[in-house]
């Protein structure tokens, strides 16, 4: 099993009217269903670019499968938008506070008489 991201958004009923070998019922499933008879692959596709893949026997037909896929549902859905990259996600900055120095609001207030 494996996993992937096309990096676009699919039309996932375009996908299944255009294909052959596609099931797509999102009232079942959110995903599209893709199966690939050489090698024999079953691949699950999702609206944001996203696939799994599930049967292959060895990593050869894995990879053999995935590019077979990918150059099959790039070709449906030409004129679909492309997702934008995720940003990776970095930790606020956290705003510097002040030492504690000890002194007083009245400390201050002496200082300048």
């Amino acid at each position: 099993m494996a996993t992937a991201n096309l990096n676009m958004t699919l039309d996932l009923f375009k996908t299944a009217m255009n294909l052959d070998n596609v099931e797509y019922e999102p009232e079942q499933f959110p995903g599209a269903i893709l199966r690939i008879h050489e090698p024999k692959l079953t691949l699950l596709l999702f609206k944001n670019g996203k696939l799994i893949c599930a049967g292959a026997k060895k990593e050869e037909f894995l990879k053999k499968g995935l590019r077979k896929a990918g150059t099959l549902i790039r070709s449906v859905n030409k004129e679909a938008k492309k997702a934008k990259p995720e940003k990776p996600k970095t930790p606020k900055k956290q705003k510097e506070k002040p030492a504690a120095t000890g002194k007083t609001a009245k400390d201050d207030q002496k200082k300048k008489k």
